[in-house]
């Protein structure tokens, strides 16, 4: 066949078989079509050996058939030889046959129903299938009350050889993760408090932007596996090696929600889940969760906890905490969010008059803003964006007599 002519057929049809295959159909007067009538056609367009041929069912399945000179052993190379859209379909049955070289594929596909209650409930079916083991608490002597700030840990996100971005994985942050309880430990606190301020997950459904997928570890933290692994080492790694912990409060994030579109979960029900899990294997500890807001008073502090996604963050903060201020104690807020880290005082300008003179005095107010260090360093969206950052997280304190808490920020 000549290439002019080929060139010609593949402008006319290019990869639209279904156009294609009911032409020949109607043409050929028959409702089935030969095998090799497709590997012709693939041939004739491609030049190549490899064929696809689909069939739709009443119930909504879809069963793809297929030959190719690559060798196929996977879902995720079935999903890329088909070309299946992930957020619309998820393959049920997959069979590969190899031969001389050769693949022959065959997969079933179901449509993904995307909505918050069908996912949570198959979720939910899974982590109750797996029972997780529980932890003691550590208790020594100490003194004093400390909060702990932990955020945006993106548990399977696997980062390397970007420009400014630190490279990043799990193995990276179970050191990480080590360090911080020394660093904690070290105070030799009496009473530990720790707040996790969301995007504890990369993704659960690997579908939050178009890049999640090449940078994170599919196999492990996606759907209830990932819930189930990043409950383990929050836990192992991290909260059971804490010395005198009592108290752990927890808000969502937007990378912790379980559908690919934020519309559709809008309150992080991965963190949801990951908090009862947690519940489950440190019985000893208190734990409250929230998914946007928490208002802990912790040693006469009130810490407002949030992730800083939400609308209300989007605003002056001098603004919006006045709904939730008490006068009777300093107010902090934390957020995580921005893979950055910031502190914001405030103060009001007081105008005074004696007699026909006016002084303008600054008056300190009881409440501040931090934006934590994140643990996560970065990918590739957000250091296009100018966004990277070192791991690290914010220890805080208040010594009898004072009114604001000291803040220590401890980078690894």
């Amino acid at each position: 066949m000549s290439k002019d002519f080929r060139a010609r057929f593949k402008d006319n049809y290019g990869n639209k078989w279904n156009k294609l295959f009911d032409l020949l159909k109607s043409r050929l007067n028959t409702d089935q079509l030969d095998d090799k009538v497709y590997v012709y056609l693939n041939n004739l367009i491609d030049g190549t050996n490899d064929w696809r041929k689909r069939e739709e069912h009443e119930n909504g399945k879809i069963t793809r058939e297929g030959k190719t000179d690559f060798i196929i052993t996977s879902k995720e190379e079935a999903i890329r030889f088909f070309e299946i859209d992930t957020s619309k379909e998820r393959i049920i049955k997959s069979t590969y046959n190899q031969w001389a070289g050769n693949t022959q594929v065959k997969v079933v596909t179901e449509p993904v129903d995307t909505s918050v209650e069908f996912t949570l409930k198959m979720l939910e079916e899974q982590l109750a299938a797996n029972k997780p083991k529980k932890y003691k608490n550590n208790y020594t002597k100490g003194q004093g009350i400390g909060v702990v700030s932990i955020t945006d840990l993106h548990l399977g996100a696997d980062i390397k050889d970007l420009l400014n971005t630190q490279d990043f994985n799990i193995d990276i942050v179970l050191e990480v993760l080590d360090r911080a309880v020394a660093r904690i430990n070290s105070y030799n606190y009496n009473e530990v408090h720790v707040a996790m301020l969301g995007d504890l997950l990369e993704s659960v459904t690997g579908l939050n932007h178009p890049l999640v997928m090449l940078e994170m570890d599919t196999r492990n933290f996606i759907g209830a596996r990932g819930i189930i692994n990043a409950s383990k080492i929050l836990v192992e790694y991290f909260l059971a090696k804490i010395n005198n912990l009592t108290n752990v409060y927890m808000v969502s994030g937007n990378h912790d929600r379980v559908t690919p579109d934020k519309k559709h979960d809008v309150s992080g029900y991965a963190a949801e889940l990951v908090a009862d899990r947690i519940s489950l294997m440190m019985p000893d500890v208190y734990l409250k969760y929230h998914p946007y807001l928490l208002k802990p008073v912790i040693d006469g502090v009130q810490y407002i906890l949030h992730h800083g996604d939400k609308m209300f963050a989007k605003k002056d903060f001098a603004v919006w905490v006045t709904e939730h201020i008490r006068h009777d104690v300093f107010n902090l807020g934390i957020q995580g969010h921005w893979h950055t880290t910031d502190v914001v005082k405030y103060s009001k300008s007081k105008l005074e008059k004696f007699d026909k003179t006016s002084v303008i005095t600054r008056d300190s107010l009881n409440f501040r803003k931090i934006t934590a260090p994140s643990i996560f360093t970065g990918n590739t969206y957000s250091e296009t964006g100018g966004y990277s950052s070192n791991s690290g997280l914010l220890i805080t304190s208040r010594f009898k007599g004072s009114k604001a808490p000291d803040t220590f920020f401890h980078y690894f």
